[in-house]
């Protein structure tokens, strides 16, 4: 009769998880398709000009799209999983441009990176904590603090680079060993690089855990010519990444400029300000629970090996992301696309503090408790005043996305070019008023333009 009590407790939870995930699954979901009804704009921008309608609907609908254009380099980036996605919603919506559409998309894959990420962190935690990890990681991704990828379909790459690298870290870090697994997790390992630059990073990371699987606790069941070709493809694709000359302003020009961009990555969402003690201290308290949760579990032994490798693999990824960025990026400010993959490691850091209260006792765990909530007070006062200002930057984009759509449309109507000759920048969307107006009195282009371009709104 124990064992079946046990038993039916046991479902239970499982239930009361899965009920749990798609609650928060659901709302996110609910929030983003809110935002995209807001804020969203049908008026393709910026970069989607070159990258879709000149190379990719154009060539496809003309017979000219080759594998080498599907493969080539779209600035420091090979896109080519956004390409394949995108020419399957151009189908799917008759051959039309349907940049909602594509934000429908990103809206998918987003959740869906959020759920893989949080069943995967939540496995290393009690049951009876793992609800608090369910509801802090609804608040912390409800808010589209990466709005630029939410409001951009252009940006699906960077929703496939996090839901690819958490299902091949996952596994990397607690999956069995079967002949299908070895093959989603290759094909994984060949996607990334062809999504994201940074997704080359992940293959590396994905491969430090099956090395320290197979040589560190003699998991034999690992063979060793698949950590080979996992490092060959890291390898390949961090070699051929493109290089973009004009970019090199973006790079930071010394380490110590390096490092600090790099420490800004780690304590969003606190914002270090200076070469100060306090600021350098910030990246080091805003991961001390990860850290701490990595050095419990190694001291800890067999018993916490899963955790450790779980929360292993998310700071090995999480820190070559943040090298990646502050390295490519590092001169300037961060733009909101990248902070989506900041916020997951604030997540990784939360389930990392419910992981340690679980694991302590008594006078112990009196101390991780404050410093618990001095860890959440810190990170709750840092979010609330980038509120306001999201709250603007959406504003804006809604407003720059009108006066762009309205520019557009009244050109394609009148075929009066002051419509984009006259607008100031930003007031259309692609920085040249002349290549504009050469894609839009493209026939083939002309045909396929989102149908709300078209749409006559006056005499």
């Amino acid at each position: 009769m124990t064992q079946i009590a046990r038993s039916i407790g046991s479902l239970h939870k499982e239930r009361f998880g899965a009920v749990a995930v798609a609650c928060s699954a659901t709302i996110l979901l609910l929030a983003k398709i809110w935002f995209i009804q807001r804020y969203a704009s049908h008026t393709p921008f910026w970069d989607q000009w070159d990258a879709e309608a000149t190379h990719l609907y154009k060539p496809w609908i003309e017979g000219e799209l080759t594998l080498g254009r599907l493969l080539s380099a779209h600035n420091e980036h090979r896109i080519f999983t956004t390409r394949l996605l995108h020419l399957g919603l151009f189908e799917l919506a008759g051959r039309t441009w349907n940049p909602v559409l594509q934000m429908g998309l990103n809206a998918f894959l987003h959740v869906g990176a959020v759920a893989v990420f949080g069943a995967m962190v939540s496995s290393t935690l009690r049951a009876d904590l793992r609800l608090m990890l369910w509801v802090f990681i609804t608040f912390l991704f409800l808010p589209p603090f990466g709005w630029e990828n939410l409001l951009t379909g252009f940006q699906t790459q960077f929703y496939l680079l996090l839901l690819l690298s958490f299902g091949l870290l996952w596994w990397s870090a607690i999956g069995k060993v079967t002949p299908s697994a070895l093959w989603l997790a290759a094909t994984a390992s060949i996607l990334l690089p062809l999504t994201m630059a940074s997704g080359s990073l992940g293959v590396l990371a994905a491969v430090v855990l099956l090395i320290g699987r197979r040589f560190v606790w003699g998991q034999r069941e690992i063979p060793v010519l698949f950590v080979l070709l996992l490092l060959a493809i890291a390898s390949v694709g961090l070699a051929f990444t493109p290089g973009v000359p004009g970019h090199a302003h973006l790079r930071p020009s010394s380490f110590l400029e390096f490092a600090v961009a790099a420490g800004k990555a780690a304590a969003w969402p606190a914002r270090p300000d200076g070469l100060t003690v306090t600021s350098a201290l910030m990246p080091l308290l805003a991961q001390a629970p990860l850290i701490a949760a990595v050095a419990v579990c190694w001291r800890s032994g067999e018993s916490d090996r899963k955790a450790l490798l779980i929360f292993g693999a998310f700071a090995i990824w999480f820190a070559l992301q943040v090298c990646a960025l502050a390295y490519g990026r590092g001169a300037v400010d961060f733009a909101s696309r990248y902070l989506d993959i900041f916020a997951f490691g604030v997540a990784a850091n939360f389930a990392a503090l419910l992981f340690c209260w679980g694991k302590t006792k008594h006078a112990i765990r009196l101390l991780v408790s404050v410093f618990a909530l001095i860890w959440f007070a810190w990170m709750t006062w840092s979010v609330l005043p980038l509120l306001p200002v999201l709250r603007s930057e959406l504003a804006a984009k809604a407003e720059i996305s009108r006066v762009q759509e309205n520019n557009v449309r009244g050109y394609l109507i009148s075929g009066d070019r002051r419509w984009l000759d006259n607008a100031r920048f930003c007031e259309i969307p692609y920085p040249s008023a002349d290549v504009l107006r050469q894609l839009l009195d493209d026939a083939t282009v002309r045909n396929f333009l989102p149908g709300k371009l078209l749409q006559k709104t006056t005499p």
